[in-house]
């Protein structure tokens, strides 16, 4: 079934009141899972190689996640679909002046790494450590950064155990998109994209990376501490 046709119905089905929904031998309730398989079947706008028309289509399916967000919070008594897809990061806070670790009820988890070099004193404790130019420094990096995230765990500081898993995924696409492009550029001035160089070191990096960003992404301790903090301050 295209795209277009299968995120409608899922989309149609998670708004439409129950006594209106066929139902079948054994109906099945709408849950946000409804909203997490419309947002994972939508088509992915770096497929689309017409920059004006993957803003387009970046704009409008940014609105329909915008919705399904403010409907599952509104009607369905959910605040965070898909790990805090719809928690965004608050960028409107004066950083210069927040100490996050007295402050922890300010952090928002957001999206991806969101916030990964405002917030502090974690920013500081933690961006040191990060480099990811050579496998070796990528090496040495990670398991520092990922021996940060056990410590703050430990401590259960969840804002810092947080931040470090972030830049443990910015390690990871960081390297990857000088893994793909050179100088880590993607687009030239005119808005196209450059043509892919494969830098095999930078790949190794990527790699590296990554193996600390998914031990810490599904640290069992980490996901209570985020799920408790979500659930207190959002």
């Amino acid at each position: 079934m295209p795209h277009f046709l299968y995120s409608s119905r899922v989309f149609l089905l998670a708004v439409m009141p129950a006594h209106k929904r066929n139902t079948t031998a054994n109906p099945q309730p709408i849950t946000a899972e409804y909203g997490i398989a419309f947002l994972s079947v939508i088509p992915k706008t770096g497929d689309i190689p017409n920059n004006k028309q993957k803003t387009a289509v970046k704009f409008f399916l940014d609105g329909i996640k915008s919705f399904l967000c403010i409907y599952f919070y509104l009607v369905k008594g959910i605040a965070s679909v898909r790990g805090g897809l719809c928690m965004s990061f608050n960028y409107d806070l004066d950083f210069e002046k927040i100490n996050f670790r007295e402050n922890p009820e300010k952090y928002r988890v957001g999206r991806g790494e969101q916030g990964v070099l405002l917030v502090e004193p974690y920013k500081s404790e933690i961006l040191p450590h990060w480099r990811f130019k050579t496998p070796e420094e990528a090496k040495k990096s990670s398991e520092k950064i990922y021996e940060l995230f056990l410590e703050y765990k430990e401590k259960d500081d969840f804002v810092g155990a947080d931040m470090a898993r972030k830049f443990l995924q910015m390690g990871y696409t960081r390297a990857r998109r000088y893994t793909n492009y050179k100088g880590g550029r993607k687009y030239k001035e005119n808005g196209e994209i450059n043509e892919r160089q494969i830098d095999p070191v930078k790949a190794k990096s990527a790699a590296i990376f990554e193996e600390k960003w998914k031990l810490a992404r599904t640290d069992k301790e980490y996901l209570k501490l985020k799920k408790s903090h979500q659930k207190e301050f959002g």
